[in-house]
């Protein structure tokens, strides 16, 4: 991988592990971390800190296995790297995929400026935001991660005409925006809200004097930011025990 994946690399696992550190659930082991926090799907992750290998890759089916919470690993490298073969003939099953992309820019981006944006502050935001999150990705995050955690992450809500429609989650890792976690509720799609949330997130950064942005997309949703010039830049499966 080129060594600028390495930067959104680092904001995503560091994101997990500020999330699960909350709740004393950050877990290392000599070849890989997991995540365990309890009642929220969400980041339930297990990923390796160096290349895997049979040994290391028979270890963690273990941790999958023994976790009583729906442990999944993800797994990031080039595109057409052998190692995703090797992990599924090791007793893997392929859960999603995403692609890891960039943006480098140094000025705003036009925006329509139709939503209006919040950073959660309190309980209150923190219950609207964990509610409307699973109407977009299908799983929970818990409200308990946004209160402990709202210092150190950035949570936003997106209000069109006074109604939470959308979400995102900012982290900062030195001169790197990661974004994450940018929805939009079923009955507001299509309409280009999405891409005004990613919008409003570039040009706070650009604010901030932050050059580089980094997420996560899936593989449906990648062309809104290649269409906004973010970069394909590496593969990541997301792996789980098969169900017997």
């Amino acid at each position: 991988m080129k060594d600028i994946a390495h930067e959104n690399i680092k904001n995503l696992t560091s994101l997990w592990e500020k999330v699960s550190a909350s709740f004393e659930g950050f877990n290392t082991k000599d070849e890989f971390n997991y995540t365990l926090v309890p009642n929220s799907d969400w980041p339930q992750k297990l990923w390796f800190t160096q290349q895997p290998n049979e040994d290391s890759l028979s270890e963690a089916l273990k941790t999958l296995k023994a976790s009583a919470n729906d442990l999944s690993f993800s797994y990031w490298d080039d595109f057409n790297s052998p190692n995703y073969q090797m992990i599924e003939t090791s007793g893997f099953s392929k859960k999603s995929e995403q692609v890891g992309m960039l943006l480098q820019f140094n000025q705003k981006i036009e925006s329509s400026n139709r939503l209006d944006f919040k950073r959660v502050s309190d309980k209150k935001e923190a219950h609207i935001w964990a509610e409307i999150y699973p109407q977009s990705f299908g799983y929970t995050i818990s409200s308990e991660i946004l209160n402990r955690t709202k210092t150190e992450i950035e949570y936003y809500l997106a209000y069109f005409e006074g109604k939470a429609i959308g979400t995102a989650m900012v982290l900062l890792t030195g001169n790197v925006i990661g974004i994450h976690g940018v929805g939009v509720i079923p009955e507001m799609r299509k309409k280009g809200f999405a891409e005004e949330i990613m919008q409003f997130i570039i040009n706070s950064a650009v604010d901030r004097n932050i050059g580089l942005a980094t997420l996560q997309s899936s593989p449906m949703g990648k062309n809104i930011y290649l269409k906004m010039g973010f970069s394909e830049d590496f593969l990541m499966v997301n792996y789980k025990v098969p169900i017997v």
